[in-house]
Parts: C-alpha cells; sequence; structure tokens
C-alpha cells in the first residue's frame, strides 16, 4: 500500500499520538480520546495528530494541556503539530488545550479564547472554529 519512506511520518505522529494517549488515559475526568483528522485517513503526508479528549465538567486540565504541548514539541521536531479538541460528556465542542503554560485570568493579552482563564487550560474558541453546532456520539 506504501513504501517505508511514505509511512515514515505517518509513524511518527502515530508513535507520538500513542504515547499521549498512554498518559492522559490516566488523568482524573478523562472518559475518551479519539483519533481524529487527516491521520484516520489514506493522506500521504498528514499534517498534524488531532485528538478528541472527552472531558468531566470538572476535570483538571492542566495536566492534560501539558501533555498536549509535549505532544506538540515532539511534532514540531519533524515540522507538524497536533491539536487537542475537547468535548464536554454530552458531546459537546467545548474548545481546545491551552498552548501557554501558564494559563489564569489577565495574563496573557494576546490570548483569543472567549473566557480566557475563567476554566484554566480551556481555550474557547467557539467563535473562530465554530460555524454550526458541533457534537460528537458519546456512546461507544
Amino acid at each position: 500500500m506504501f513504501t517505508e519512506e511514505e509511512t515514515g511520518i505517518r509513524s511518527v505522529l502515530l508513535r507520538a499520538v500513542v504515547k499521549f494517549v498512554i498518559r492522559a488515559q490516566t488523568f482524573p475526568g478523562i472518559s475518551r480520546i479519539a483519533l481524529v483528522g487527516s491521520l484516520t485517513t489514506p493522506k500521504l503526508n498528514p499534517k498534524d495528530a488531532d485528538l478528541l479528549v472527552t472531558v468531566s465538567d470538572d476535570a483538571d486540565l492542566k495536566p492534560l494541556a501539558t501533555a498536549g504541548r509535549q505532544l506538540k514539541g515532539a511534532l514540531q521536531s519533524h515540522s507538524h503539530g497536533a491539536d487537542i479538541f475537547l468535548a464536554n460528556s454530552s458531546g459537546d465542542y467545548i474548545g481546545r488545550t491551552c498552548s501557554w503554560k501558564d494559563c489564569r485570568p489577565g495574563i496573557r493579552i494576546r490570548c483569543k479564547a472567549l473566557n480566557s482563564g475563567l476554566r484554566p487550560y480551556l481555550y474557547d474558541d467557539l467563535e473562530v472554529i465554530r460555524s454550526v453546532p458541533l457534537r460528537f456520539p458519546v456512546g461507544r
């Protein structure tokens, strides 16, 4: 199907994703981690790894954001990236993990989150990414 050269970046992306999942699945409040985006297709050179993580309303997002930054850092050295999208337990898209190491109200003037720091490490980019309501199936 693919040559070894063609699968090289896919292997790098998938190994990094597996490392992230092994770590993130242990965090309290995480109920599901799904691989989404171009890495789930036969695309030869996916540009990034996209993950959708279902979190409880009271989940501490700091360790998840830290793991997300580490995933992004590992892939940057290969000129690729990652996005950690978040959904609540009802399957509604709520945003992404914040990419700042320090996330709290008023700390980042450049932060484009709707409610910067209101829920630490939640980058609620609903105005940017959402033109229609996004819902994800919550069953297995």
